[in-house]
């Protein structure tokens, strides 16, 4: 399921708030993340807001005429925050931008200074980024679903991941562990910028309940149960960014479970181009280990992507 931020202000854009999150859970695999969905949280709105922006894949902004309210402290708004946060990890950006003659309430005039705040974000927006106008409420909801539609065909190439890596052997069992790191190296020196994305781990083989919590896997045994279905979603990771995690602890910063007793091989699709993979197993800490290795991941071709799903279709 692609997760997309939708980012706005929510006085005197309450209709189109709506209009936007209907278009984006209307589209098959997408869920709408959006600030009236976030509940009650013992941390600061704007810790909220942006710990949930990083959890997403696509940022949809709607820029209207009011400013908005800001954080205590800050002189930047909310929306303006989620923007820059958007543009540091490098998230895909999907803009929208009122007319001039949009309607807004006369209960949300802001003052000269929030006025003129709006004024110069909105300007900085349309002259760094591709963005559509906005005309109507009537029709958000068309220009979000074709703006993520087409983002969705231009995304990654015939809609699959933008990096495919095969880890061909990883073990959690008879007193190893295994380490993994993804590397998001799709920004080089060579021109462009990168792209951000999520990283999934599949993992096929057999796991062994003996060695540790059971989990996911059943209950306490010793003996080998398949695992072929467990597959799990990283954080996005931004250009120059990496998932690291070992088997038997997994990595809960990244959304990454522990799979103990896991032994078998694990397949990483990547939502970025430049995706790389290293794999380090050994028998025990720094310094008491008698065995380690290390290799690097394949990375699966185009070609051999597209003869398995073809033959899977016949």
């Amino acid at each position: 399921m692609h997760r997309v931020f939708l980012s706005s202000t929510f006085l005197g854009l309450e209709d189109v708030r709506k209009a936007a999150f209907e278009a984006i859970n209307a589209l098959s695999g997408y869920h709408c993340v959006r600030m009236e969905d976030f509940g009650a949280s013992a941390n600061p709105p704007i810790e909220v807001c942006l710990a949930e922006l990083r959890t997403c894949e696509i940022y949809v902004g709607i820029l209207g005429h009011l400013y908005g309210s800001c954080p205590p402290g800050e002189t930047r708004s909310y929306t303006e925050l989620e923007f820059q946060e958007a543009s540091r990890i490098g998230m895909p950006q999907l803009l929208f931008l009122t007319s001039e003659d949009f309607p807004v309430p006369a209960k949300a005039i802001e003052d000269d200074v929030r006025r003129k705040r709006q004024q110069t974000f909105r300007m900085d927006v349309s002259q760094k980024l591709t963005h559509t106008r906005l005309h109507s409420h009537q029709e958000v909801r068309a220009r979000v679903g074709e703006a993520l539609t087409n983002h969705r065909g231009k995304w990654v190439k015939g809609g699959e991941p933008g990096t495919v890596l095969l880890f061909p052997h990883v073990t959690n069992q008879v007193g190893f562990d295994t380490g993994i790191a993804v590397t998001n190296a799709s920004a080089m020196p060579f021109g462009g910028g990168g792209q951000a994305g999520r990283c999934r781990i599949h993992y096929y083989g057999r796991t062994s309940i003996g060695q540790g919590s059971a989990g996911e896997f059943g209950p306490d045994s010793y003996e080998t149960s398949p695992v072929t279905t467990l597959s799990q979603y990283s954080e996005v990771l931004a250009p120059g960014d990496q998932l690291v995690f070992v088997l038997s602890g997994g990595n809960s910063k990244r959304n990454i479970l522990a799979t103990p007793g896991f032994q078998g091989y694990i397949v990483v699709t990547c939502e970025f181009s430049g995706g790389r993979g290293f794999a380090f197993l050994t028998d025990g800490p720094v310094g008491q280990a008698r065995l380690a290795t290390g290799y690097l991941a394949e990375v699966v071709p185009v070609e051999t992507r597209l003869q398995v799903v073809a033959g899977a279709g016949r």
